[in-house]
């Protein structure tokens, strides 16, 4: 087997329940993944989006040995202190963030580091050389999008009143555990739907 995901959902796409000891929990499945498949060590990754993204980064700085390294889309790392998060070895990252993002900004607020701030961070705890990076220039993930005129929502900012899709063309961008769970619900009532 090439690659091996392992995803915090059961099949029907509700999320599992949570372990009642989170600390370590990663690093328990990492243990039971390695004790039931052929998986190669060198080659474990963590990903995650929003939240999860949150997690990769905590993995980072707790277990760096066990990982390759991480994928972080849409959210930041909590853990810049070195008070908080001395990787013993550096973590290749690769952080994707959109810069239109209001649930989790791009931009430093609250006194939180940005995307860009973060992810000097973690090159340099990696030993990047951060002048010699190139910016690749915006790259817009979804094509057309500045021209759309329907309706749209996040679900973090879910309207209170019932959101009719009742025969309509949805299309649902990203398939973390919101997204999967969003999905299910809606697609009992679409005309098409879309997942990007």
């Amino acid at each position: 087997m090439d690659a091996t995901c392992v995803s915090p959902v059961n099949g029907d796409g509700r999320p599992k329940p949570k372990a009642a000891d989170e600390d370590g929990a990663a690093e328990r499945l990492i243990d039971e993944m390695e004790e039931t498949w052929r998986v190669d060590p060198n080659r474990i990754y963590f990903a995650g989006h929003s939240n999860g993204g949150y997690m990769s980064y905590r993995m980072a700085c707790e277990i760096p040995e066990r990982l390759a390294g991480i994928l972080n889309f849409a959210g930041l790392s909590p853990y810049v202190d070195e008070q908080w998060c001395s990787p013993t070895e550096p973590v290749s990252v690769l952080h994707v963030h959109g810069t239109q993002d209001d649930q989790v900004p791009y931009a430093p607020t609250g006194g939180r580091l940005g995307a860009e701030e973060v992810t000097s961070v973690w090159a340099e705890r990696a030993g990047c050389d951060i002048g010699a990076s190139e910016d690749g220039g915006a790259l817009d993930l979804i094509d057309g999008i500045e021209g759309f005129e329907g309706e749209s929502f996040h679900t973090g900012e879910w309207p209170h009143e019932p959101v009719d899709f009742h025969n309509k063309r949805v299309a649902i961008i990203g398939t973390g555990a919101t997204g999967v769970q969003a999905i299910t619900e809606i697609a009992k009532t679409v005309g098409h739907l879309t997942v990007f």
